[in-house]
């Protein structure tokens, strides 16, 4: 009888290590703090149900499994719930239908792999909704009822699987989609959102900008990042109907080729990022009367030509285009800037194939009026530039090759 009662005694202390250790961090009893248990774990009420008090529940990093319909019952005035980086697969229906003031939802970092419709009906004051890193493969129609801030990133979802109605919902402002295959994903899959500030697409494997970015109603988007995806070309004039936009990141693309207007349209662009590209040209009219544009990067391609004109009646203040194939610059380039209205005081213009006599130049220019630039790269420990024959800054394309072999042969 002695062994069968250690065996049950055991048992017991086995199950109540496995559970999750949850105290408040106030005396208020208001914050829930949760730490893990030593075995995985269903969530069951009881552990942090039926306090009507609590405001914020923390159990990221819990070894949960799975949760119950009833887990969060008798929490009225929760505000914060954080499940992420537990194991979950999915989320039973009914589970939020209790949290009437549930504004912050983290489940990121879990297995989920679907989410049944219906699940969010209840939660009306939702603001921020997290489901990065999960294994999403779609999201169902009308699941997503209220969100200003949504997070998708990091999950399965393949654009040309998504349901265009799939934002059935006006009030998003920040939308999250990086790191998802969002190739032939339906024109039409934004036309809802109408108060769209931020948006991240982010290494989606795109080989073209996509269409959905380009319906009438996303003229309140701001900020729009499509970093590290695989677009060749954009030979139209497709970001017309973003009239607001802020700041435009395509860095890490394949980009060699862009349309002489691409930006004429966006009148409040003040910040563009096109490093880490193909780019052998800028044209003459590239960032022509963009009149708040104030910082460009063009930095790791393969210009050989940077026409001055390419600024004029801009607000340059912040120019990058170190590390291209530029042997040379239009003569006074950072004065004729300044004529045209920009206002350069940062200028980086190293590692590139500098004709030594048109280096000196600039350096004299920049010093003279004052500007900022990487200095480092020019304290004469190291070679930064090439010189044949006269020492004379020549200005013809013609010239240029001879320029680039000689300081290939040195690098």
């Amino acid at each position: 009888m002695a062994v069968i009662w250690c065996v049950i005694l055991l048992g017991v202390i086995s199950n109540i290590e496995a559970k999750p250790f949850c105290k408040f961090d106030d005396e208020s009893s208001r914050h829930l703090e949760c730490s893990p248990g030593d075995t995985d774990y269903v969530l069951d009420k009881g552990l942090v149900s039926d306090n009507p008090r609590t405001i914020t529940i923390r159990l990221s990093i819990c070894k949960i499994s799975s949760l119950s319909n009833d887990c969060f019952e008798g929490l009225p005035r929760l505000e914060r719930l954080d499940i992420a980086h537990n194991k979950l697969r999915t989320l039973p229906l009914g589970v939020l239908d209790k949290l009437p003031k549930l504004t912050y939802f983290n489940a990121s970092y879990n297995r989920i792999i679907n989410l049944p419709v219906g699940l969010f009906d209840n939660t009306q004051n939702l603001i921020q909704l997290d489901l990065t890193g999960n294994h999403l493969y779609e999201i169902n129609p009308g699941l997503i009822k209220k969100a200003s801030i949504l997070y998708l990133s990091k999950n399965y979802l393949q654009g040309r699987d998504i349901h265009p109605n799939v934002f059935e919902i006006s009030d998003v402002n920040f939308l999250l989609l990086n790191e998802n295959d969002m190739n032939g994903a339906p024109d039409n899959m934004l036309r809802t959102l109408r108060e769209l500030l931020f948006l991240n697409l982010d290494k989606c494997s795109l080989t073209e900008v996509p269409k959905f970015i380009t319906t009438i109603n996303l003229d309140t988007v701001t900020h729009l990042t499509m970093a590290d995806n695989k677009i060749v070309a954009i030979n139209e004039p497709i970001f017309d109907n973003l009239k607001d936009l802020e700041v435009l990141n395509l860095t890490m693309n394949l980009l060699d080729s862009l349309n002489d207007n691409l930006f004429t349209s966006l009148k409040k662009l003040k910040k563009i990022d096109l490093s880490m590209n193909r780019l052998k040209v800028i044209t003459e009219h590239q960032f022509q009367n963009t009149p708040v544009l104030s910082d460009v990067n063009l930095s790791y391609n393969f210009i050989t030509i940077l026409p001055v004109n390419a600024f004029r009646a801009s607000a340059l203040s912040n120019l990058d285009i170190s590390n291209n194939r530029l042997t040379y610059l239009q003569d006074n380039f950072c004065l004729e800037l300044k004529n045209s209205g920009a206002a350069l005081r940062d200028f980086n213009f190293s590692k590139n194939p500098w004709q030594c006599a048109c280096l000196r130049e600039l350096l004299r220019e920049v010093k003279t009026m004052n500007l900022k630039y990487d200095d480092v790269n020019y304290d004469g420990s190291r070679p930064v530039c090439v010189s044949a024959g006269q020492f004379v800054c020549k200005r013809q394309v013609y010239d240029n090759q001879v320029f680039l072999d000689m300081y290939d042969l040195i690098h």
